[in-house]
């Protein structure tokens, strides 16, 4: 559950994410600039149908030949499906937290879940065109035992994937340990201000998805946690890193670059500015810099990954 509110302002989650609105010049310059590798660029962070200049920047990235997904809470979807739908945008992620009660309840909304699904039917019934239609679910406590629910929701849609992400998190205790060894990238609480991941019940939830695999095969939940002892590792022994998942890749495949131009990690990852992309000359050489490759060099002295990693999606 994204951390990005009033309740967990100073989270790092939180800085990452809320450094105000992209100009349009960025977006030329960077765009301009990376075309050549051809990426998928991803637009979050955090509701990008508020972004007034939205559709003139993915004009951008479209006229450049570049793939554009856009990640959405669902909310001004209604409005805007048609138009996405016209930007030929090649996937829409629409976050769903669960049926109704549960989706409104999450969210602290009454009506959400219904703007989010007339907008999943304004896509669906706009023809879709080429574009890839997806639901994206985080197991929180407050939805661990209607999972299954809020895949029967939205299946009349026929949505391609369905994904469900356990709950990333980092608690005070892997801060603090994470701050001992490495104070020069701090880390800070973050997706634990409303709810506590101990919440989670292992056996609710391994049945709820042992019923979605048997029933549904467009779902997928990351990471795949396939026992009880596995889920309850997950939740309950925070510090402790999963087998296969130990290693931060997110630094080594994927670029975040804010608004304001720095690149990050990852969205989730330390708010740790790893160079500023039109300061340093464009986007290879903070991609290449000095600050970025201390930073990996960190990461690999460290073992793969840094103590507040352990419940990152970066490593899954």
């Amino acid at each position: 559950m994204c951390d990005v509110g009033q309740r967990s302002s100073g989270s790092q989650f939180c800085g990452v994410m809320q450094r105000g609105g992209m100009s349009l010049d960025f977006v030329r310059f960077l765009v301009d600039e990376v075309k050549r590798w051809r990426p998928c660029i991803s637009i979050t962070s955090t509701e990008p149908l508020l972004y007034k200049p939205l559709f003139e920047a993915i004009k951008i990235i479209k006229d450049a030949g570049l793939r554009v997904e856009l990640t959405t809470n669902g909310i001004l979807l209604p409005e805007f499906a048609d138009a996405l739908l016209d930007a030929r945008v090649d996937s829409v992620c629409v976050s769903l937290d669960g049926p109704k009660e549960v989706h409104d309840r999450v969210r602290g909304y009454r009506g959400c879940f219904s703007r989010a699904v007339e907008g999943i039917r304004c896509i669906v019934e706009g023809g879709r065109r080429s574009m890839d239609l997806r639901i994206s679910t985080t197991i929180l406590p407050l939805n661990q035992d209607k999972l299954y629910d809020a895949v029967k929701v939205v299946e009349r849609f026929s949505p391609k994937a369905h994904v469900f992400t356990h709950m990333n998190f980092v608690t005070e205790e892997m801060a603090e340990a994470h701050n001992q060894r490495f104070p020069q990238y701090k880390a800070t609480a973050s997706s634990v201000a409303v709810l506590d991941p101990r919440q989670i019940n292992t056996t609710t939830v391994l049945t709820q998805v042992n019923l979605m695999r048997r029933d549904f095969p467009h779902v997928k939940v990351v990471p795949n946690l396939g026992s009880e002892k596995l889920i309850k590792t997950y939740y309950h022994e925070h510090g402790q890193f999963l087998p296969g998942a130990d290693h931060c890749r997110a630094v080594f495949k994927v670029a975040q670059v804010s608004a304001d131009g720095y690149l990050f990690g990852s969205t989730r990852c330390l708010n740790y500015p790893l160079g500023h992309v039109q300061e340093l000359g464009g986007f290879i050489n903070a991609w290449n810099g000095s600050v970025m490759k201390k930073f990996r060099e960190d990461l690999i002295n460290a073992g793969g990954a840094f103590p507040a990693c352990a419940r990152c999606c970066g490593i899954f």
